[in-house]
């Protein structure tokens, strides 16, 4: 609504000459007990109320196009707290994430992102994030969190997982906390290119409110992997859209105390392709 129509509905000018005009009238007088005329406090209260009533009513209404409770957003800072390391948005195709192209599967820059396509059946594949270079450099770290934006752009919406790979030896070996465009979500362990263990939500059968659903959608990730030092364990937890949905401990680290990397993973179901672009990547120690 524009300016000037809220100001004729709600200002206060408007609503201030008529209560002054109100009680510039003469009120009514009543004979009281005592033989005087005096004024009635009643004809004086009820019209006030009145226009007290009215003026809270018509101030009150909603402006149309705002919605009543907007939903709070979450801004890119806000789910990455912690120290940032290294950032990638893809608009420079020379960062140094490493392309592929076979009959299984591609991996590109494609669209100011970073695309993960797997085209066979029942296939994981990750892409680690670039050594770090003089170009775009960072300093490894042993806890670390990614967070990152996806966008499952083509195969059957309950097909197909995607995510984020963290505490990696090499593209076989990592911890995996991904999320499917059903609602399905999960933290796996892989060794040597196979699920090895579930650590939460065995076979994917909850699914999360969270997670905004169905083909095109977006959805942020945020995976954190912290400890594994000495006897502590491995603790893992994934965000989505800024909100806690899964998490996890391991007491057999991957790393043996290293570093390790961290990287985007992807999956087929039974029935590829897969299609997810990544964008908004971005490495930290919390």
């Amino acid at each position: 609504m524009k300016k000037t129509a809220w100001r004729c509905l709600c200002g206060a000018r408007p609503w201030v000459r008529l209560l002054q005009t109100i009680l510039r009238l003469s009120p009514p007088r009543r004979l009281g007990s005592d033989g005087r005329h005096s004024a009635s406090s009643a004809f004086l209260f009820v019209p006030f109320l009145a226009i007290v009533a009215l003026l809270t009513t018509s101030c009150s209404a909603q402006i149309p196009g705002k919605p009543e409770n907007p939903a709070p957003s979450l801004s890119l800072t806000q789910l990455e707290k912690g120290t940032e390391l290294f950032r990638d948005d893809f608009s420079d195709t020379q960062t140094g994430w490493q392309p592929i192209e076979n009959a299984d599967a591609t991996f590109a820059y494609k669209d100011g992102g970073f695309r993960l396509l797997i085209k066979t059946p029942r296939l994981h594949g990750s892409a680690l994030v670039p050594p770090s270079t003089a170009k775009a450099p960072y300093e490894s770290t042993h806890d670390q969190f990614v967070s990152v934006d996806t966008k499952h752009m083509a195969g059957a919406a309950n097909e197909g997982l995607y995510g984020v790979a963290c505490r990696a030896t090499d593209n076989l070996n990592h911890y995996y906390l991904w999320i499917a465009s059903n609602g399905s979500f999960g933290i796996d362990k892989y060794r040597e290119g196979r699920d090895t263990l579930v650590l939460a939500n065995p076979k994917g059968v909850e699914r999360s409110e969270s997670v905004r659903r169905g083909l095109g959608a977006m959805n942020r990730l945020r995976a954190e992997c912290v400890g594994g030092m000495g006897s502590e364990p491995t603790r893992l937890t994934l965000y989505v859209n800024g909100h806690k949905i899964a998490e996890a401990t391991d007491e057999d680290d991957l790393l043996n105390e290293s570093n390790g990397s961290v990287g985007l993973g992807i999956d087929a179901g039974k029935l590829p392709p897969t299609d997810v672009t990544f964008d908004n990547f971005v490495l930290g120690k919390p």
